[in-house]
Formats: structure tokens, C-alpha cells, sequence
């Protein structure tokens, strides 16, 4: 009695007798499995030559040749571009430099120059609190004289009588 290599596809039980129909354990039909699996390693079998056959070593060859001449067409390409970037770098490097003094210089100007009008900004608010000041004080004088015009007025007007007085009595004289 042979059994059957493999197990059942449904429940896993080894040891299944090749003429069996049922599975011992879980009642599957097995000859449509065993159909299927030889069906399966016939078409393997005819597919394979067929893709052996359809690549000939010309066929290779051909490939091989033009992939090559590919390599060969796109390798100046491909050293011109390395070389152009290359030379981007160089001449990025001999900006900066050319040009990081010059940033340097720029860099110091500005701090000076902004240093410089720090101090012209101080020394302005400076000068306006004591322009403030002196406001204050000619205020505080313009609001004493006020104070003071009625007083002044007075006089003047007792002094320009007087003076009146005094020509009145030098004409008559």
C-alpha cells in the first residue's frame, strides 16, 4: 500500500494512502488536489524550455553590445557634468575668497558705523532733555514776568505820569 508524500491540504494529516479518495480525518476530496499539483508541474515543465529557447546567445550578445555602446555614448555626458560641477566649486571658492574680506570689511563698517549712531542718538537725547530743561526754566520766567505785568504796568503808568509831571513843570518853567 503507498501513501501519498503530502499531506491534506485542508486538515495537515500525514500519511494518506495514494488511492485514497477522502481524507482519513476530514473527508476532502483529495484527486483534485492531486489533479491540480500535476497540473501545476505540467505547465512548470513547458514553460520553462520556452523562456530558455527565447533568449539566444545573439540575442544576448545584442543586448550586451548596445547596453555597452549605451555606457560608452553617456560617459562623456557623465565626465562633462562631473567636470562643470567641479568647477562650480572651484570658482564658489574663489568668491568667498575674493569676497569674505570684503564681508569682513562690510561687518566691521556696520558695527561702527551703528556704534557711531549709538552714540550720535545718546548725545542727541542729551542735548533735547536739556533743551527740556531750559524750556522749564523760560516758562517758569515767562509765568513769574506774567505775574509780574500787572505790577510793571502800574509802574510804567506812575512813571509816565511822573515824566509828565516833570515836562509839564520844565515847559512852564
Amino acid at each position: 500500500m503507498k501513501t501519498w508524500p503530502q499531506t491534506c491540504p485542508i486538515c495537515h494529516v500525514a500519511g494518506i494512502e495514494e488511492s485514497s479518495e477522502r481524507c482519513p480525518q476530514c473527508g476532502s476530496q483529495l484527486q483534485i488536489y492531486r489533479l491540480l499539483k500535476e497540473l501545476d508541474k505540467k505547465l512548470l515543465e513547458k514553460r520553462t524550455p520556452q523562456i530558455v529557447l527565447t533568449i539566444s546567445k545573439q540575442q544576448l550578445f545584442l543586448f550586451s553590445s548596445v547596453a555597452l555602446g549605451i555606457l560608452f555614448l553617456l560617459m562623456p555626458m557623465v565626465a562633462t557634468v562631473w567636470f562643470k560641477i567641479s568647477k562650480i566649486e572651484q570658482v564658489q571658492l574663489q568668491i568667498n575668497a575674493k569676497f569674505s574680506p570684503l564681508r569682513a570689511d562690510i561687518e566691521r563698517t556696520i558695527k561702527e558705523e551703528g556704534e557711531n549712531l549709538n552714540k550720535s542718538i545718546s548725545n542727541t537725547h542729551g542735548m533735547i532733555s536739556k533743551v527740556q530743561q531750559e524750556l522749564e526754566l523760560s516758562k517758569e520766567g515767562i509765568m513769574e514776568l506774567k505775574e509780574q505785568i500787572p505790577e510793571l504796568s502800574l509802574l510804567c503808568a506812575s512813571n509816565a505820569n511822573k515824566v509828565k509831571k516833570y515836562h509839564k513843570k520844565k515847559v512852564s518853567r
